[in-house]
């Protein structure tokens, strides 16, 4: 029995157009619409392909192994985005969706530390805008350049953190641009994220990761962008005062722990039901579809080690 429930396929004279033996273990591959892909019936011919579904802007593709003939044929529809550096990285995500004068709000973190920009993504989400990265005294010129193109003259650009995020200067940059600068901050990534949150008009759906290290608030704020909900930050398996104090106001929250260290945290202090999507360790749910159960149309890779 395969781990898909199915019953196993006799594959033992089987062989992709390759020449190599199909593997009986099936590969779900979800691919951006290409022109260059051509007929979505590419690769039928093949033994090892099992099903290929145009949905109109993408594709999805069942193999039986990575040496199949459709692998090969559209596997380079994949992209990469990229810059020169992070401010480029940033400015070429906000290229790929932001057509000029389209945005009306910008969300602007800075580029030495995570924590805010870790609960931006939302925000940026949430107003329609691009996230993008500055150094904490002055504006890239590039960052500069990318804000004029995609937003409407006039539209505001939040700066996230305090003035020892993002400096008075930067601000003034920022109307000297022709744009109205909107400070969130708190005095701390915690007190920044509630601020975040208050500022996405207290979403019904909470997000709660640590704010110690990255990667679970990282995969959090893609959730977070999606479904409309806010991404708030625990130090580690300790409550931050002003997570706790957030919390503890609004009712009627439903909250997911992402990760293991938020997830026991929660359990043992909020004196409520969690529910808690975590890699490794106990999960406690009653809903184990998480915020969102809708299949995505792409998806995105991100390094989880830090350059810092």
């Amino acid at each position: 029995m395969r781990p898909d429930g199915l019953s196993p396929r006799d594959l033992s004279t089987t062989t992709c157009l390759s020449g190599q033996p199909c593997i009986d273990y099936p590969i779900l591959m979800v691919l951006t619409k290409d022109p260059g892909l051509g007929d979505t019936t590419v690769g039928s011919a093949d033994p090892c392909v099992t099903s290929v579904v145009d949905h109109g802007s993408y594709v999805t593709i069942t193999v039986l192994s990575t040496h199949a003939s459709t692998w090969s044929e559209v596997a380079a529809t994949s992209d990469r985005v990229a810059g020169v550096d992070r401010f480029g990285t940033a400015i070429a995500t906000s290229q790929l969706y932001l057509v000029p004068g389209q945005a009306t709000a910008a969300v602007l973190a800075r580029d030495d530390g995570y924590a805010d920009a870790l609960t931006g993504g939302s925000l940026a989400s949430a107003k329609g805008g691009p996230l993008l990265l500055s150094d904490l005294e002055a504006l890239p010129a590039a960052v500069a350049a990318e804000l004029t193109r995609a937003l409407v003259p006039g539209s505001s650009v939040y700066l996230l953190g305090g003035t020892s995020a993002l400096s008075p200067s930067l601000e003034q940059s920022v109307t000297a641009l022709g744009f109205t600068p909107v400070r969130i901050a708190g005095p701390d990534r915690y007190a920044t994220a509630v601020a975040v949150a208050e500022a996405l008009g207290n979403p019904s759906t909470v997000l709660l990761a640590s704010g110690v290290d990255f990667p679970d608030a990282l995969a959090a704020g893609a959730a977070a962008a999606h479904t409309g909900a806010a991404v708030l930050l625990t130090a580690g398996t300790a409550q931050p005062a002003a997570t706790a104090r957030y919390l503890a106001d609004p009712p009627g929250i439903t909250l997911y722990a992402i990760g293991g260290p938020a997830a026991p945290l929660l359990l043992e202090t909020l004196g409520r039901h969690v529910d808690a999507l975590a890699g490794k360790g106990p999960t406690w749910s009653e809903s184990q579809e998480g915020p969102s159960n809708s299949d995505p149309a792409a998806v995105g890779l991100t390094s989880s080690e830090s350059t810092h």
